[in-house]
């Protein structure tokens, strides 16, 4: 006799319950067996960890020795939390400068605006390596150096907007603006300009004899300046708290970074000023913080020293 329609329908939906409730089964078995593989491997390694610590010996005590900010490098480094908030911050600077371009293309903001992206890996690399008590200074691409030392989005895009709720009230713009409030000493669109400043503040932190230390940011067309050299120079007969950062993006404007210097690497010239020169990879942001996390001890311990023994 053949089925009615309801009755096929009804006996679709007994198939499909069956079927499911078979895979739930299976699905449940797997799930157990994974549940009994888990269990097994925990007493394996709790067994393999009881056979550790009863193993006879210890370490040798010089590759058991680290210093604290090896120490710290290694936990901070591996943590995953660590590097997804780090991805996080320089997407938003990138989402930033983007939003910025679109506007500028618009007309809606006025001056110039000169981008940071593509360099998002230094900001967020430096900055995360920071205490929140260190100061840093800008230039002219401040913007990525202010999103990441935690500058409120709002207040920063008034000040680009020339609104009054700005950091500088509307009246400084995109280039010219700063909140000690955060640690941001301030950037401005003149080439270098604020190498000296970041320079003079470490020189107070000193004084002051607090171990705040201080970052200067500034692109390779700054680093034939004669306040940049004059500032360093300083910085390393006053052993001052403060790591100098060039951006190097191989042009200033239209100047080739290779027609403009003889060498081939600006780092080159730490030793001359008497304090150590690195060249890392800028688009690696792990590498940027391990470099500026491992060198902020030392501005520490420069800060700690009295200047009249520098």
């Amino acid at each position: 006799m053949p089925l009615s329609a309801s009755s096929r329908r009804r006996l679709s939906r007994l198939n499909v319950s069956s079927t499911s409730a078979s895979r739930a089964r299976r699905e449940i078995t797997c799930d157990d067996g994974h549940n009994q593989r888990r269990d097994l491997t925990a007493k394996n390694a709790k067994g393999a960890n009881k056979r550790r610590l009863t193993t006879k010996g210890t370490l040798n005590a010089e590759r058991s020795r680290l210093t604290t900010s090896e120490s710290f490098l290694g936990e901070t480094m591996l943590d995953t939390a660590r590097r997804i908030a780090m991805l996080r911050q320089m997407v938003q600077v990138r989402a930033f400068e983007e939003k910025l371009d679109e506007l500028y293309q618009k007309k809606a903001m006025y001056g110039s605006t000169h981008s940071y992206r593509g360099q998002e890996a230094i900001a967020v690399g430096v900055c995360a390596a920071l205490e929140p008590k260190d100061l840093i200074a800008s230039y002219h691409r401040g913007t990525g150096h202010l999103v990441a030392k935690g500058a409120d989005l709002y207040t920063l895009l008034c000040e680009c907007m020339g609104r009054e709720d700005g950091y500088s009230k509307g009246r400084g713009g995109k280039m010219h603006m700063g909140d000690m409030g955060f640690g941001f000493i301030g950037n401005t669109g003149t080439v270098g300009g604020t190498v000296p400043t970041a320079t003079g503040a470490a020189l107070a932190a000193k004084t002051r004899g607090s171990d705040e230390v201080v970052v200067s940011f500034f692109g390779d067309g700054a680093a034939n300046q004669g306040v940049v050299h004059e500032s360093m120079n300083l910085a390393g007969v006053w052993k001052l708290p403060v790591i100098y950062v060039c951006e190097n993006n191989q042009y200033a404007m239209t100047v080739s970074l290779k027609k403009s210097v003889a060498i081939e690497h600006l780092s080159e010239r730490g030793p001359a000023y008497g304090f150590e020169g690195k060249t890392i990879d800028g688009n690696d942001v792990e590498a940027v913080y391990d470099a500026t996390r491992a060198g902020r001890p030392k501005g520490e311990a420069a800060a700690a020293r009295r200047l009249s023994s520098a």
